[in-house]
């Protein structure tokens, strides 16, 4: 009995081996390297999924509330169309009257008075016009028609029509023609085309004898790259 008790107390204990070292009870295992540390990798996956966008998120850069990808006005809100014909009408003091008048105001090869194209392009225009005056005869009337930008702006406005009217004063010319627009250089703004009665003796000169008025808009263009 006396044996058996000394070798339970040294199962359980340290004991002195040659050359001074103390053993230890090792269990199995204890001297295998620790895991490795997968939770950095978990959080930082995590981390990106939270980041990334949803696959069907809606990017909206002019902020219109259209998804970029079905947006076909990128410059806000997208206007109703301008209605057709538009007129602008003038009466002296005397009483008597002259009137130009443009409809079907079509851009770009399309059949509609709103256009996107980018900054510094030239597209089509092509428009129907009437114009009779009977304050001036005998003058040379022209319909111009351009973009309503300030003199920074330096492509003139264009001529539907230029003439001298004959005949009775009250009997319209009427007409169609095509002109070409260069589109201003600034990105995501929404210009007016408009059109107004000058008289000088030749088409080609800036808008005479100023810049229409909002109320002969006749198309809107969106500019965007």
């Amino acid at each position: 009995m006396r044996c058996l008790a000394i070798v339970v107390v040294l199962a359980g204990c340290g004991f002195q081996v040659s050359g001074g070292q103390t053993a230890v009870d090792d269990q199995p295992g204890d001297d295998q390297p620790p895991p490795p540390d997968t939770q950095t990798v978990i959080d930082a996956a995590i981390d990106a999924a939270i980041d990334a966008p949803p696959i069907d998120a809606c990017v909206d850069d002019d902020g219109d509330g259209v998804c970029n990808v079905d947006d076909d006005w990128p410059c806000g809100p997208k206007p109703n169309a301008v209605g057709s014909p538009i007129a602008w009408m003038n009466t002296n003091g005397q009483g008597k009257t002259e009137v130009t008048q443009v409809s079907n105001t079509k851009l770009g090869g399309g059949n509609a008075n709103l256009y996107v194209v980018a900054p510094n392009t030239s597209f089509n225009l092509v428009a129907d016009y009437s114009i009779y005056d009977c304050i001036c005869p005998g003058c040379i009337d022209q319909v111009q028609i351009g973009f309503a930008t300030d003199a920074t702006y330096t492509d003139a406005p264009k001529c539907l029509y230029s003439g001298t009217l004959s005949g009775n004063c009250m009997t319209a010319k009427t007409g169609n023609q095509t002109v070409s627009l260069k589109a201003p250089g600034s990105s995501g703004t929404v210009y007016d085309v408009v059109f107004g009665r000058a008289q000088a003796n030749s088409c080609g000169g800036g808008w005479w004898p100023g810049m229409p008025a909002p109320n002969t808009t006749v198309a809107k263009v969106c500019v965007h790259n």
